[in-house]
């Protein structure tokens, strides 16, 4: 076998059916296959958060570290000051944003109120379509149904309140022992690995850091940007509840190319109750702001790192929501680099072997 040319394919193609026999096997083990998805359902959602704040408070630790102070001390300490901070501006906008909250949602209701009102005499059906007090109980139960259930549609994370409660505790939890050991923990996972494969993993450890590092700093920063902008140019144009709308553009900022779309939605609504100028004043900095973003901010806040196809960008983004809702949106983008990264570090480690086969022969 050794002289057959295909020896090695056969070979790979073997090893790969005994995987997946072993893989048909296991999943008929549901005593082994349950507590295992329990677990993962638990740890999902506080490791994807914690993974993110770690990026987010990574340059502040190291920076307590370059002054001489121990690991597990700037660990403390940064967590403290970002503690701090959300707690600051928690206490100080809560207020404001308590009450512009409950006068957008005012808001909308009257626009959508002002729009049956004016446009009945068209469609007579469109009073029943949009009875507005059915319609804000239904967008409530809505809104409760997804945050309960949202463990339904991603994994069955945070099934209930209190699992919800425990999973927020283990978020700084987490942060914490990673931020605090993240070169233990790297060294030891390096340490288990073969010699063969060790260069060709920690190349993709280096280069999966270094996606995560970019894409979450840059997406803050863009995201924090397009806020801003935002807010600014509601005040300009005196759309009401200025600060609110703002912060949702904000928040949806974060998915790709559906988040410029998202974060007008609710001003757009609100716009259309109060007529046709201020509709196209929305318009206007809905665009201004897009091009601000495709052109001038997030170019040379990330300079297209990612390098990433639009198109590409886009199909990832819309098959994410299909298949996972919003929060999936959020994930999209660093997964398909990861996995990108991982195909093409593994494609090159074969190659490569296989070329100096050829070449030892």
């Amino acid at each position: 076998m050794k002289n057959n040319p295909n020896a090695k394919i056969i070979q790979s193609l073997l090893i790969i059916n005994l995987v997946l026999i072993a893989v048909f096997l296991f999943s008929k083990l549901n005593f082994v296959i349950e507590p295992l998805l329990t677990i993962l359902n638990a740890m999902f959602l506080p490791l994807v958060l914690a993974v993110f704040l770690y990026y987010l408070v990574r340059p502040l630790k190291r920076f307590f570290q370059n002054q001489n102070f121990s690991s597990g001390i700037s660990t403390a300490i940064s967590m403290l000051l970002v503690i701090l901070l959300i707690v600051s501006i928690t206490f100080y906008a809560s207020s404001i944003i308590r009450t512009q909250g409950q006068g957008l949602i005012s808001a909308i209701v009257d626009s959508l109120d002002n729009l049956t009102q004016k446009y009945a005499y068209i469609f007579p059906q469109l009073g029943e379509m949009f009875n507005i007090p059915d319609l804000v109980q239904s967008i409530i139960e809505y809104l409760s149904n997804s945050f309960v259930s949202i463990s339904k549609n991603i994994f069955g994370v945070a099934s209930s309140i209190s699992n919800f409660v425990a999973q927020l505790i283990l978020i700084p939890i987490i942060m914490f022992y990673i931020l605090k050991d993240d070169k233990k923990l790297f060294g030891t996972f390096t340490s288990l690995l073969p010699s063969k494969a060790k260069s060709t993993t920690l190349k993709i450890l280096h280069e999966i850091d270094t996606v995560l590092k970019q894409y979450i700093t840059s997406q803050i920063m863009v995201a924090s940007v397009i806020g801003v902008l935002m807010f600014i140019g509601y005040v300009i144009i005196g759309m009401p509840n200025a600060l609110v709308l703002a912060m949702f553009s904000l928040i949806t900022a974060f998915i790709p190319f559906l988040g410029v779309i998202l974060g007008i939605l609710p001003a757009i609504l609100i716009a259309l109750g109060m007529g046709l100028p201020m509709l196209v004043k929305v318009i206007v900095l809905t665009i201004v702001v897009q091009q601000l973003e495709g052109n001038v901010i997030t170019p040379n806040i990330t300079g297209n790192q990612l390098n990433m196809h639009p198109l590409t960008t886009i199909l990832v983004v819309t098959t994410s929501v299909y298949f996972g809702g919003f929060f999936a949106a959020f994930l999209a983008v660093p997964i398909y680099n990861i996995l990108k990264i991982i195909v093409k570090n593994i494609h090159e480690h074969f190659m490569l072997r296989s070329k100096i086969d050829l070449e030892t022969k």
